[in-house]
């Protein structure tokens, strides 16, 4: 799926195929992400058949990059009270000043390095976390039942939302990203052995859909094995880096050059944050080699 539409009933595909956005609908409303500053205005066109901002209770978030929080100073401004849930981690870095200047300059750059003027594309200031989510945590939307999974290895705070009775699951980050071949890219910036496990911990749900952050929603026999492939992906790309890391004589600024000119693809990810993804990976495996 690779178009906004409903994916089963009580959730739906918001958002483009480059960020998707997911809205979660019982009596009440949930949305999960909110993309870049950049798609304010696409948001709010995308919500207006249901009710627009004023009709979400809650805002759940996956984890704290810039490419899925951009838009949640805009929805918190125009839906004052509603419930932000994410990881406890969460409210704690959006409210720092480097991260919120980070935040802000990697919004920008998908903008050529200003954000347009648009009452809707509203500048990252940070925001409040009202509930903090442990793994496990359950959130009930009145006739849709979410489950928070804590899915470290992405990043510290990521949290991956599973429906059960959907049999759906909003991995954010946690379960890599394909390309539009169908190549898993994994991302594992903060910790390759929890990402793994955290791998393992959804592979063990059943899911019917994987309703990912960038490129498609998967459904059948692709998001059973989703998981599994992930794993795979991950091992593999582990490997390349080792290898690139050896020819390197374990320098790793030059293997993490090695490596982003055999693997960007331009058109794709911006290239700023490809290269902050891909230097902290590259950084990863190098530490756990020593």
């Amino acid at each position: 799926m690779t178009q906004p539409g409903e994916i089963a009933p009580g959730l739906h595909f918001l958002g483009s195929p480059a960020i998707l956005v997911y809205l979660i609908e019982g009596r009440q409303r949930a949305l999960v992400d909110a993309g870049m500053s950049l798609m304010g205005p696409m948001l709010r066109r995308a919500l207006d058949p249901f009710g627009g901002f004023g009709a979400l209770d809650w805002h759940l978030l996956t984890h704290s990059h810039y490419d899925h929080i951009g838009c949640t100073p805009l929805i918190c401004r125009e839906r004052p009270g509603i419930r932000v849930g994410a990881h406890p981690r969460v409210g704690e870095i959006v409210n720092r000043p480097g991260a919120i200047e980070l935040i802000r300059k990697l919004n920008a750059s998908v903008a050529g390095g200003r954000l347009p003027e648009d009452p809707d594309i509203v500048e990252f200031d940070g925001f409040e976390v009202t509930d903090p989510l442990d793994d496990g945590a359950t959130i009930d939307l009145d006739g849709v039942t979410v489950e928070a999974v804590w899915a470290p290895g992405h990043t510290r705070d990521s949290i991956a939302f599973y429906l059960p009775d959907q049999r759906a699951i909003i991995p954010g980050e946690a379960g890599g990203v394909p390309d539009f071949q169908g190549r898993i890219m994994p991302e594992f910036l903060q910790d390759i052995d929890a990402y793994v496990a955290s791998l393992e911990k959804m592979a063990a749900l059943e899911v019917e859909w994987v309703c990912l952050p960038h490129n498609y929603v998967l459904g059948g026999d692709a998001a059973r094995h989703y998981f599994a492939d992930s794993i795979e992906a991950t091992h593999h790309f582990r490997g390349l880096i080792e290898q690139a890391l050896d020819r390197a004589n374990g320098d790793v600024d030059k293997a993490i050059a090695e490596l982003a000119e055999a693997l960007y693809q331009p058109g794709g990810q911006p290239r700023d944050a490809f290269m902050i993804n891909l230097a902290a990976m590259t950084r990863v495996v190098a530490r756990s080699a020593t």
